[in-house]
Order: C-alpha cells, then sequence, then structure tokens
C-alpha cells in the first residue's frame, strides 16, 4: 500500500466524525486579553473535544480551531482530527463573538484616519472592553458553560 493510502486509511480510522449533532455544548472556556485568544472544551453528542478561538487575521474576526493530527505515519502534512459540519462552527463562532467582540481590523479608519496594522497592540483593537471583561468574569466561574443544542 502506498504512503498516501496508508494516511488516508489512518485518517479514516482516527478522524472523529459528526453528521449529525444531538447535543453542542461549551464548557472550560479561557481567554487571554493579552493575545486576544483562549480555548475551550466542546461536548458533541457523546464526545469531548478541545478547541483553540481568537482573532488572529486582518480581519479582526473571532474564528475557531478544531483539534489536528499533525503529521500522521510522518506525512510532511496536517489534518483535522474531527469532521464537524461547517453549520455547527458558525455556530460556536457566532456564540464565541456575543462574548469576545471582533477586533478593529486592520486599515485605515475612514472617520479618525488612525491606521491599524500589525504592530497595532491588541489593547488598541479592542472596541468594547466592557463586553470582554464581563465575558471574563462570566467564564471564570466554575459553573459556566453555553449550550448551543
Amino acid at each position: 500500500m502506498e504512503r498516501i493510502e496508508l494516511v488516508k486509511k489512518w485518517l479514516d480510522e482516527n478522524v472523529l466524525v459528526f453528521k449529525k449533532v444531538t447535543l453542542l455544548e461549551l464548557h472550560a472556556i479561557t481567554f487571554s486579553l493579552d493575545v486576544y485568544q483562549g480555548s475551550l472544551v466542546a461536548y458533541i453528542n457523546d464526545e469531548r473535544v478541545n478547541f483553540t478561538f481568537g482573532a488572529n487575521d486582518c480581519d479582526g474576526k473571532i474564528k475557531v480551531n478544531g483539534p489536528i493530527f499533525v503529521s500522521p505515519l510522518g506525512a510532511p502534512a496536517s489534518y483535522s482530527a474531527i469532521n464537524l459540519p461547517n453549520e455547527y462552527t458558525k455556530l460556536i463562532e457566532k456564540n464565541l463573538r456575543e462574548c469576545f467582540p471582533n477586533l478593529r481590523p486592520y486599515g485605515k479608519n475612514r472617520e479618525t484616519g488612525i491606521e491599524t496594522d500589525g504592530l497595532t497592540p491588541i489593547s488598541q483593537r479592542i472596541i468594547d472592553r466592557d463586553k470582554v471583561m464581563k465575558s471574563i468574569e462570566a467564564i471564570s466561574k466554575n459553573d459556566f458553560f453555553i449550550k448551543l443544542i
């Protein structure tokens, strides 16, 4: 069997596939204001799945990243460790954006003339600091979780 076929077979056997989601809850949410990134544990059906999230791109939008397999069987690539329909990833992102609003995107603000770029500190890109601080306070409580389905 060729190496590519071996990797495909390994992925078929190891990737968690969610065709229908009957339970989706977000637990153990952490967030670092300094880097505007966090992590969470999602309970999807009967599985526990770790995610990271943050606003790392120039658009300033919170995006979710699922777990990955790095170089399985020595393959020079990374692969998603889960197969979750896009609608559920979007649902997670939507709810996280309600807690942690998007950052000011890169570019020149037409009203103020202020430019935002990769050298602009995160603290200057936060649009609604009060909302973020309230969310950080809420997630710090041990019993906090978000039930989506």
